[in-house]
């Protein structure tokens, strides 16, 4: 994640960026025809936020050098990965149902939370391995937000329902 880079790596991928040639211990590599450079930032090169806090802020100059592409979550791949968990079909389709609803919210409200895949697979996982529908959904998705905050995140969205998933 490039915006959570120490500001001399960020200078150092300006200057290679910026070059035709790029020094290394054992002498000067010149730039492929074909070079691209991907990399991956949560905030847009604007520094921290309420969400990202270590995040670097970094110059124009590099952030000029890059494209941006907002990548939304895969909700095949979401889905993929539950179903990998070993939980039952009823399972995932709930947890996915519950995790999107809540990711929704959050953005519509502009919350500093982040509900990503890693929420509905460990979901999926504890679940299935008998823990409690409540303890999953708090531990993967309130984790410590304020009653206010957390009925804004839950808003409309239907709690997970224990009698359609078996355990």
């Amino acid at each position: 994640e490039f915006d959570n880079a120490h500001p001399a790596v960020l200078a150092m991928v300006n200057d290679a960026l910026a070059s035709d040639a790029m020094a290394f211990p054992d002498g000067m590599i010149e730039k492929h025809e074909d070079f691209l450079c991907v990399a991956s930032a949560n905030t847009f090169g604007r520094g921290p936020d309420r969400t990202y806090a270590a995040r670097q802020r970094g110059d124009a100059a590099t952030w000029d050098r890059f494209s941006m592409l907002v990548i939304e979550y895969d909700h095949a791949l979401e889905r993929i990965l539950c179903e990998r968990t070993g939980a039952d079909s009823a399972v995932t389709r709930e947890v996915i149902r519950y995790v999107r609803g809540l990711r929704k919210n959050a953005e519509e409200h502009s919350m500093p939370v982040v509900v990503g895949q890693r929420a509905s697979v460990a979901m999926c996982r504890m679940i299935t391995a008998g823990l409690p529908v409540e303890f999953a959904a708090d531990s993967r998705c309130r984790r410590g937000l304020s009653d206010q905050d957390w009925a804004k995140l839950t808003g409309d969205v239907r709690p997970i329902d224990v009698r359609r998933i078996k355990v």
